[in-house]
């Protein structure tokens, strides 16, 4: 939801400014700006690039799939494992991963029996589970049904996550 109200908020501006709505000449450093406002006096920012720094975008993560990084890589092998396990075959899984992998998206109850989209998609087992057996992720994934869907508790229920300190540095950049 961040990364779409950014974006909106990005737009809406640039069409505010397109018709010629203007504001503030100094809007966070200036008299009454956000600095002033919010942090109670100055406020210093890491360069964000240029000259012979790499600019910070260089740093950005592309998803490939629609749910939270730390999902990512389970899918990805789950992925590649579905044309080769028939999820009725499945005795048990058991997922080793680096420790931001496992406390957020794996550790909360709701994250082993979600209901909503906003948790499936926050899901490792879930999105284990539904890679598995369908061999994608896909909008279709997150539609009310699927997540209800009780073949999918049944791979669910067949998991286990640990950390593994081996995975420590999970996020190609």
């Amino acid at each position: 939801c961040a990364t779409a109200s950014a974006t909106r908020a990005g737009v809406f501006s640039a069409l505010l400014a397109e018709q010629g709505m203007t504001g503030p000449d100094e809007p966070f450093e200036g008299r009454r700006g956000l600095w002033e406002q919010a942090a109670c006096g100055p406020v210093t920012l890491a360069a964000f690039g240029g000259r012979d720094e790499p600019f910070r975008i260089l740093d950005t993560i592309f998803k490939s799939y629609p749910s939270q990084i730390h999902t990512q890589g389970p899918i990805g092998l789950s992925l590649e494992l579905s044309p080769q396990v028939s999820a009725g075959d499945i005795d048990s899984i058991m997922i080793r991963a680096y420790k931001g992998a496992v406390s957020t998206p794996a550790t909360e109850p709701e994250k082993w029996d979600p209901k909503t989209r906003e948790t499936a998609d926050h899901s490792i087992p879930y999105l284990v589970a539904a890679a598995l057996q369908d061999g994608e992720i896909s909008p279709t994934t997150f539609t009310t049904q699927r997540i209800q869907d009780p073949a999918l508790r049944t791979i669910i229920n067949k998991m286990t996550i640990q950390e593994d300190t081996k995975w420590w540095n999970p996020i190609p950049r």
